[in-house]
């Protein structure tokens, strides 16, 4: 039974909730150097992020509070504070399976989900998670913490676009860390043929979500969305040509809201986040980012380039000058070690002095886009006389990254303007056919056309567009092969199931066939 409470005792319950949260910090339960995200202790102070777990546990302060500090931890966790466009897969953005397009009849933000244009196992889980986090982000963003509307799109919708684990995903994330957050979830036009998977998947939602479902068609979706924001397609008046939109360019549509201001700082700041590097917390990368640091100045300060080298090869530098008094060791990480090789990872640098750090791309590797790769230069001051290799890696184990004592600089990747790092597959620009491009006219002889030799070496020069239906059309490709390597596996354990079902059916079979030769020679006994 649910229990009915007055404002007053709303407002205690959310006060004390926010108490015991603060509480929990300033004891350091976070289990956290870092603690939480600045943005994160903000939203503690917000009572409409509270009041949502309230609700959904009916006042419980108990059960609120467990899930709340939950909510908390795995957003530090995940990083999500740092999820934003740039994190996000270019082609999944541009297909347009999820938007957000005006509001409902109770003036809520319409996230829309476009199921036809999923292909159930086209998509890693990993890239599909970024994806829907960033929506989920942008959308709690847009509508200033209110409550959205999500609405399932179900035209042209069949089997092969509904993947059961993205489903789970995705209301195991709504569930557990944006409870209260939806006001409807319409379901329109939903084929007769998947009333059966749709019945599982509703088993999976919550009780209070489940009360907010509506299955909707053209007759009666006027009752939940304003005629002027429903689909032409549907029967309404809006023709919006679907397309990608950025935070920035979609704010400028708020220019008569009265929050405009609100919103367009909150969008540029999101644009302009990084993703992490796990062992490095958002706040010591904001204040360094910016200057040389005390014991390191590095060149250069922010971005390695990687130019091909004499050995055909794509190479970075970095330099690290010892600016301070006293000797200093240093230990260079990546977040992809497996692409990279560095040379040398980890050395000792005496006042005044300098060294070079070689960065070259792996050959054999398929690169992905290679703004996505961080590079991260730890330092320390080295007390006492001079020590060995061993004991200064002994030193290093010994630390970790958030150290007081460690100065961290972060370093991001890119290749030169005239080069898009997706048409580097195995460190060749040479070599992207036609047949990949979804039969696109454009073939690799028109794509990359402007090679010219200068010294023995081959230059690419692609055009902005170019670029980016390389990169997507290489994305794809990753896809496909992430995709067939999982039907591998999935054949060879089917292979090895069989196997193991024939061994059995076989020694069953010469185990039945001695039996009855047994038998037959015991009968032919006593019938002698």
């Amino acid at each position: 039974m649910v229990q009915i409470i007055n404002d007053q005792e709303k407002t205690e319950s959310i006060n004390n909730l926010r108490k015991l949260i603060l509480n929990k910090i300033d004891r350091g339960e976070d289990q956290s150097v870092e603690g939480f995200h600045p943005s994160d202790i903000e939203r503690i102070n917000k009572d409409y992020w509270l009041t949502n777990f309230l609700e959904y546990h009916d006042y419980n302060v108990k059960d609120a509070l467990k899930q709340c500090w939950d909510t908390l931890e795995w957003r530090k966790k995940i990083g999500i504070n740092d999820i934003s466009e740039s994190s996000v897969r270019r082609d999944y953005l541009l297909d347009g399976n999820i938007y957000t397009r005006g509001f409902d009849t109770d003036g809520k933000l319409i996230m829309f989900f476009r199921i036809r244009i999923y292909v159930c196992g086209s998509k890693t889980i990993e890239n599909l998670r970024t994806y829907l986090l960033y929506w989920i982000e942008r959308g709690q963003r847009e509508s200033n913490g209110d409550k959205v509307t999500i609405v399932f799109d179900m035209i042209e919708t069949g089997m092969k676009n509904i993947d059961m684990e993205y489903m789970r995903l995705m209301i195991g994330i709504l569930k557990n860390y944006y409870p209260n957050s939806l006001n409807y979830l319409l379901v329109y036009d939903m084929p007769w043929i998947l009333n059966g998977v749709f019945q599982l998947i509703k088993g999976l939602l919550p009780k209070k979500v489940v009360e907010r479902l509506r299955f909707i068609n053209a007759k009666n979706v006027r009752q939940y969305i304003n005629d002027q924001y429903i689909p032409y397609e549907w029967g309404g008046s809006d023709k919006y040509e679907l397309k990608f939109e950025s935070e920035v360019t979609k704010s400028q549509d708020y220019n008569n809201n009265e929050n405009v201001s609100t919103i367009i700082h909150r969008k540029v700041h999101f644009a302009q986040t990084e993703s992490p590097i796990s062992e490095i917390s958002n706040s010591s990368y904001e204040t360094q980012q910016n200057h040389y640091g005390d014991m390191l100045q590095l060149t250069p300060a922010e971005t390695i380039i990687f130019q091909k080298n004499n050995n055909n090869e794509y190479a970075g530098n970095v330099e690290l000058l010892n600016i301070s008094k006293k000797a200093v060791t240093y230990k260079v990480k990546t977040t992809a070690p497996d692409k990279f090789r560095v040379r040398p990872s980890s050395g000792t640098l005496s006042p005044g002095n300098s060294a070079t750090i070689n960065v070259v791309v792996q050959k054999g590797v398929v690169i992905q886009p290679i703004n996505k790769d961080k590079f991260l230069v730890m330092s320390m001051v080295l007390e006492g006389e001079s020590q060995t290799n061993d004991e200064i890696a002994s030193m290093w184990k010994e630390v970790t990254a958030s150290s007081p004592d460690v100065e961290q600089h972060r370093l991001k990747c890119a290749m030169p303007a005239n080069v898009t790092t997706a048409a580097i597959i195995n460190n060749n620009i040479d070599g992207i056919s036609d047949y990949f491009l979804d039969g696109s006219s454009n073939t690799t002889s028109n794509i990359i056309h402007s090679a010219t030799h200068h010294n023995g070496t081959k230059q690419a020069t692609l055009s902005h567009s170019q670029q980016q239906h390389l990169q997507i059309t290489v994305d794809r490709l990753s896809d496909c092969v992430n995709h067939m390597q999982h039907q591998v596996k999935s054949l060879q354990s089917l292979q090895w199931i069989t196997i193991f079902i024939f061994i059995m059916l076989s020694i069953a079979i010469v185990y039945i066939l001695k039996m009855e030769i047994q038998n037959s020679n015991s009968q032919y006994c006593i019938d002698k």
